[in-house]
């Protein structure tokens, strides 16, 4: 989620994260996952297929919102 209040920009998501921080994420929040429906060992595989491509785009949404500031 992502919010803008006149001149305030807000991130409610972790756009910053890489593959290691994931794993370690959804170690510490394996029972949620599991509440969830899902595995950290499910996490690790789409952030190994997917996580180099988001941290681009998350280094670009950071880029970005820096520059309102």
């Amino acid at each position: 989620q992502a919010f803008r209040y006149e001149r305030s920009v807000g991130l409610l998501f972790h756009a910053e994260v890489d593959g290691a921080q994931v794993d370690d994420m959804s170690r510490a929040f394996a029972a949620e996952l599991a509440r969830a429906g899902t595995s950290p060992a499910a996490l690790a595989q789409g952030s190994g297929e997917y996580g180099e491509g988001l941290r681009e785009i998350g280094l670009k949404i950071f880029c970005r919102f820096a520059a309102e500031l």
